[in-house]
């Protein structure tokens, strides 16, 4: 027994047969892992002041901004981080601060090297000029890092506490991975309203139906990815990862904006689409009833954490009514199939052959039709022609005597092509005469039949018609 400074008796602990309790064991293996990235990162600091090259300030910014102490980024290194990436800044500075950045992940780092690092890149995607992501994304084309800031499979298994955290840096990375990528692929970017150039950056509610049914599911998966940025277990507790989460939260309400108005317009072009593009928008449709219930299970869950309760203040929301969406599902059933072939020729656009299409069809199920008829020239002669013949078959005068050439159909005499007509090279003859029987179809009176022509016929002169024995 030992007597301590306040006169109590305590009992001595025997160094060689005492034995930690596991908790206390890692607490400490994490502490001493926090103590010594501490000192070499301020080696690494008076190194770098030491060489006092052009990128000293750079160098000493990204790495006293990502030090290894339970505190978020101080604002006068993310400011100078700031300034070196500005869109006035030389492209090869701003390439640089990419690559110290990005060498910080690359080094096996702790959670807390990882996280810190992950925020001053979100914090600089969100603060400086969007053409800072532009340099990102060459970066990662240069190097080959597609997935520069997606830590999928960030593991850090010193304690239970430093899992939790792990959990975070994962779901925070890919939020900022799948926002990158949205700018990259429809230039969508949620602080797009602070940019010099708003206009430039992919906007829903102006776009055109194909458009809209190719961005609209992007910013949706962008939602999602928000919604299950939630802090659990020691990460709740955390004031570095609370301060990531905040800037997470500072996002949703321009992300969900994007959403609805993409919605509005999908809205307002759905029953003009056809089937396979009506499909899809019901789909967007149903995701976005989906989106709305999660989201209200999100804000209740953010409110659950101290740190985060009234970061956002936002109403709750209602999804579309049923009736609407029973509405969708049957106009979808009866929406216009596109025709991706042209039905008259290879040439032919489908949209413009089909009317003459579906009247060929119909006129064929009425009784059959021909190649005149599709073009509207044969049934109206065969209509002349009965009209031509009614006054004989009711006891008109008698039809002239038929030629001694056997007879032909008037169906197949009317159909037959107008033969070739040659100029001979001699002065033009004397126009050509009628043909026997011939019938002026264009006037009001029908005339009396002429008598048969001689037998020679001038030069360019179409072949005799003869009707059919008993009138035309």
């Amino acid at each position: 027994m030992l007597k301590s400074a306040s006169g109590r008796m305590v009992q001595a602990v025997n160094p060689l047969t005492y034995i930690p309790d596991p908790k206390d064991r890692q607490k400490a293996m994490d502490k001493a892992k926090h103590m010594g990235g501490n000192m070499q990162d301020r080696m690494e600091v008076l190194m770098s002041k030491i060489r006092a090259g052009e990128t000293v300030v750079i160098d000493v910014a990204v790495i006293k901004a990502t030090m290894q102490n339970p505190k978020p980024p101080k604002d006068k290194h993310v400011a100078v981080l700031k300034m070196a990436c500005a869109a006035a800044s030389p492209r090869m500075q701003v390439q640089y601060t990419v690559h110290k950045l990005s060498s910080r992940l690359e080094d096996k780092p702790g959670w807390l090297v990882a996280l810190k690092t992950l925020m001053v890149f979100h914090r600089l995607m969100r603060e400086v000029d969007p053409s800072f992501q532009d340099e990102i994304i060459r970066y990662q084309e240069r190097t080959g890092t597609h997935r520069l800031l997606r830590l999928d499979s960030f593991a850090d298994h010193t304690t239970k506490d430093t899992w939790d955290m792990s959990a975070w840096i994962r779901v925070y990375s890919v939020y900022l991975d799948d926002r990158l990528a949205a700018y990259k692929s429809i230039r969508f970017d949620p602080e797009a309203h602070n940019a010099q150039n708003p206009a430039a950056f992919c906007k829903l509610d102006t776009c055109g139906a194909g458009e809209l049914l190719d961005r609209l599911p992007v910013v949706q998966k962008l939602l999602a990815r928000i919604m299950v940025c939630v802090p659990e277990g020691a990460a709740a507790t955390s004031e570095v990862s609370l301060y990531a989460a905040a800037l997470v939260l500072r996002e949703v309400r321009a992300v969900y904006k994007s959403v609805s108005e993409g919605i509005i317009n999908l809205t307002d072009k759905f029953f003009d689409m056809e089937r396979p593009d009506a499909l899809r928008g019901l789909d967007i449709f149903k995701e976005n009833m989906q989106l709305n219930e999660r989201l209200n299970a999100f804000f209740g869950s953010i409110n659950t954490i101290p740190g985060l309760r009234g970061a956002v203040e936002f109403p709750e929301l209602q999804s579309l009514p049923t009736d609407f969406l029973t509405t969708m599902e049957e106009y979808v059933r009866d929406a216009p199939r596109s025709i991706n072939t042209a039905k008259a020729g290879p040439t032919g656009a489908g949209a413009n052959t089909l009317p003459s299409v579906n009247r060929t069809s119909s006129m064929a199920r009425q009784g059959g039709t021909t190649s005149g008829a599709i073009t509207g020239t044969a049934s109206g002669d065969a209509t002349a022609a009965a009209a031509a013949a009614a006054p004989f078959a009711n006891g008109g005068p008698p039809p002239a005597p038929a030629a001694e050439a056997p007879p032909a159909p008037a169906a197949a005499a009317a159909a037959a092509p107008e033969p070739l007509r040659i100029s001979p090279p001699a002065p033009a003859p004397a126009p050509p005469k009628p043909p026997p029987n011939a019938i002026d179809l264009l006037g009001d009176d029908f005339p009396v039949p002429t008598p048969p022509m001689p037998p020679a016929q001038p030069y360019g002169a179409p072949p005799p018609f003869a009707g059919p024995t008993g009138g035309l």
